[in-house]
């Protein structure tokens, strides 16, 4: 007998680009803060930074969410193809008596396992927050990069 085994589809890690547009731009603000300092003499704005900052949070909960996402996917994945095989040996006529013995604590063990999995509910959250988390990234970076020409715009028309 063929068992069909499940194929789930992994969610694709979008995060690396809200990672660099982020982080990159906090780093380039901190790292130019000595040279502004030293050359203009006017006060910097911290509240592109933090916005820069507040960006990164984002994107960390957004791969969060999809690592948990993922890791679910996987243990299913494992979960499904541990039933097919119990399933498949169970009926086996040349299966030894020690393993007929294993099998009931196999299938509790994967039984188990299957408990810890998202439920429905929660996977559908998971399908709101993983782009609310995204977008508020992108629009953090969006903000700050935004106030960051907007100042150099004030200061340099003076």
């Amino acid at each position: 007998m063929e068992m069909a085994t499940v194929k789930f589809f992994k969610v694709e890690d979008d995060t690396a680009i809200l990672f660099g547009a982020n982080g990159t731009a906090l780093t380039a603000s901190l790292a130019a803060v000595a040279g502004m300092i030293s050359n203009i003499k006017f006060p910097i704005p911290t509240f592109p930074m933090w916005i820069y900052f507040l960006g990164l949070i984002f994107a960390f909960g957004s791969k969060m969410v999809i690592m948990i996402y993922n890791g679910d996917i996987l243990e299913r994945e494992k979960s499904q193809a541990t039933r097919d095989f119990l399933l498949e040996i169970k009926d086996d006529p040349n299966l030894d008596d020690a393993l007929k013995a294993d099998w009931d604590t196999s299938w509790k063990m994967m039984d188990g396992r299957r408990k810890i999995l998202l439920s429905i509910e929660t996977a559908e959250r998971m399908n709101y927050w993983r782009p609310l988390l995204f977008f508020a990234s992108a629009l953090c970076f969006l903000i700050a990069t935004s106030s960051v020409i907007w100042f150099v715009g004030t200061k340099a028309s003076i």
